[in-house]
């Protein structure tokens, strides 16, 4: 470890030696080229260099900005603001690739470029993604990718799907991320675009890294570095060398991984990629304080913190904050161990807010939710057309079935007849089949909430009923439970209905993370929702109950830098089979919630009814 150590702390970088290539021949071209061209070809040695030589691709940038000052063309300048964002991004500049990447949407918008629109706000959420605030990560990136499908962009739409992939990722959300990377992937397997296609390839190796599922985690990311070397992409070799570090980290091959490493290190500093070079050189330390080296550790660590806090990036400063408190925990410096680990969870906390993850979440669900009604406009328009399909196909039968019966006397035509006959059966069963399938798709799509995700009144009552059976066959009691959220009305006039939608979203997901597992949980009509307590008692429900309400009275409902507190009022009555009608429990549950409201509101009101 030692040679390692002082390579990393002393690293002299030779030069990177450039083949006869592309960008060989445009730089020849732009010795003789002159204005706008001159422009044209700027902008793809910048396109060229943008990954590999960031720091070269700038200075390409700033020219051609320049240059196209003198030229109406306005397309080819939101091109250059996206590339030179991404550039600034890669240097960790994030400040000026923001500046830069909001002056193409400015552009973009202006000129009505689609395609650089959707760039420039991509380009923004990869920056706010690198400055941990996510909230805006996903509202940039949800932006992105409608915008992309609108414009039939291909290569946008799976960049897009890419991205948001991270962001369930990062949440913790291991099989939406890999669904979003395989879409991604699929896409970009179509248009042959290699250099997407690693990007996917490098993110999928992360989730199975994460779900320590590691020989396909080793599979995808040979395969993407196998690329990154034949494309030149030294920014994709980069990261797929650090991923291949961790996965020897975990599997405590350390010799290998810090040959990875140290390779990724050096070629990122030769780039100019700070961020990587950080992130190598936190996992180098990581690797030293497990193998009992806490003195090298902590050196590489505080060296890659320091860099860090220069950058501004969060995401690498919880990492080094953390692992600094690990290493001189390990030196039995317990009072600097704790001061490491303070800092590490006040950049922890702001990161990531709770404030933060519901309005994420509350953004996950609303395109969701778009994505669901698309559905369900598409299964419909199948459905009628197969329906359609299905009566052209029986009245045809029906006429060849008279035509056969007339004409029976001809033998030929009566084997015509039942081959066609045939064939048509086949045909309807084949609809048949798939109007089944479509129809169950959109019974899924019938019992849930659009909104909140909850069941919906047909779902509570279906579940309903077979609740009823079971607590007959076990002899046991039911709960039934009408919350109705307090002064609602005043919520939508005062604040609009994107409030008000935000509020029952947010109050869905308390009632989802409080009710125990068994317990049924829906919205039924505005802002009144049913909750059924499986096997309870009127001591036990009221305890739970009252939880609730105190959940949901301290949450800080914010939204557009408006916060608010709500509360809710409950009404509840008790099932037993041998003693009570359902009907007559669901009125005395309903009679108990405006009971509770005439009181005053935000309490719970059981009403007995025996």
């Amino acid at each position: 470890m030692k040679g390692i150590f002082f390579s990393i702390l002393v690293l002299v970088c030779s030069p990177l030696s450039l083949a006869a290539t592309q960008a060989d021949k445009l730089q020849q071209q732009l010795i003789s080229a002159e204005s706008i061209n001159k422009a044209a070809i700027l902008f793809e040695l910048l396109d060229h260099f943008r990954n590999s030589k960031p720091k070269v691709a700038l200075d390409y940038g700033k020219q051609a900005l320049a240059l196209l000052r003198q030229f109406p063309d306005n397309k080819t300048k939101v091109a250059v603001f996206n590339e030179m964002s991404w550039a600034w991004r890669l240097l960790s500049q994030y400040e000026k690739a923001l500046f830069s990447a909001k002056e193409g949407e400015k552009l973009a918008t202006l000129i009505d470029d689609q395609h650089g629109l959707g760039r420039a706000l991509n380009n923004i959420g990869v920056i706010y993604w690198s400055l941990g605030d996510y909230k805006q990560v996903l509202d940039y990136w949800l932006r992105a990718l409608a915008i992309r499908e609108a414009a039939n962009d291909e290569n946008g739409v799976a960049g897009s799907l890419n991205n948001i992939g991270q962001v369930y990722f990062h949440l913790d959300n291991n099989e939406g991320a890999i669904r979003y990377f395989e879409q991604a992937l699929a896409i970009s397997t179509q248009t042959g675009n290699r250099e997407y296609l690693l990007n996917h390839l490098d993110n999928l190796g992360e989730v199975y890294l994460k779900q320590k599922l590691f020989s396909k985690a080793e599979s995808v990311l040979l395969q993407a570095k196998k690329m990154a070397v034949e494309d030149g992409n030294n920014k994709g070799h980069i990261s797929t060398l650090i991923n291949l570090g961790q996965l020897n980290i975990l599997k405590n091959n350390f010799f290998k991984s810090e040959k990875l490493l140290i390779q990724a290190n050096i070629l990122a500093q030769q780039i100019g990629f700070t961020e990587k070079v950080i992130e190598s050189q936190q996992k180098l330390a990581l690797i030293a304080y497990k193998k009992l080296e806490y003195g090298q550790a902590l050196v590489l660590a505080q060296n890659a913190l320091a860099e860090a806090q220069k950058q501004t990036n969060k995401k690498l400063l919880i990492d080094l904050h953390l692992l600094i408190a690990n290493i001189q925990e390990g030196q039995k410096k317990y009072q600097q161990s704790l001061k490491a680990f303070k800092d590490y969870k006040n950049v922890s906390d702001g990161l990531l807010s709770q404030t933060k993850q519901n309005q994420i979440t509350s953004l996950q669900m609303q395109f969701e939710s778009e994505q669901q009604e698309k559905q369900i406009k598409q299964l419909s328009a199948e459905n009628a057309l197969r329906e359609y399909e299905l009566k052209a196909i029986e009245k045809s039968q029906t006429r060849l079935q008279l035509g056969v019966t007339i004409l029976t006397v001809f033998t030929v035509i009566l084997i015509w007849g039942y081959r066609a006959k045939s064939k048509a059966n086949k045909v309807i069963n084949q609809q048949c089949k798939q109007l089944e399938q479509s129809k169950h798709k959109l019974h899924q799509i019938a019992i849930t909430d659009p909104l909140t995700k909850l069941f919906n009144r047909r779902a509570i009552n279906d579940r309903l009923e077979n609740e009823l059976v079971q607590a007959k066959l076990t002899k046991s009691s039911l709960c039934l439970c009408f919350m109705d959220l307090d002064n609602f009305k005043l919520v939508n006039d005062n604040y609009g209905h994107d409030f008000g939608d935000y509020v029952l979203t947010e109050v869905a997901n308390i009632l989802q993370l409080e009710m125990r597992q068994e317990d049924v949980v829906g919205r039924w009509g505005g802002e009144e929702f049913f909750i059924l307590l499986t096997d309870s008692n009127s001591v036990s429900a009221e305890s739970i109950l009252q939880r609730v309400l105190g959940v949901i009275s301290k949450y800080p409902f914010t939204l557009n830098g408006i916060t608010l507190q709500i509360t809710a009022t409950i009404g509840f009555s008790i099932y037993q089979e041998s003693i009570t009608p359902l009907n007559d429990v669901m009125k005395a549950a309903d009679d108990a919630l405006y009971e509770g409201k005439k009181l005053g509101r935000n309490q719970v009101i059981v009403r007995d009814i025996r």
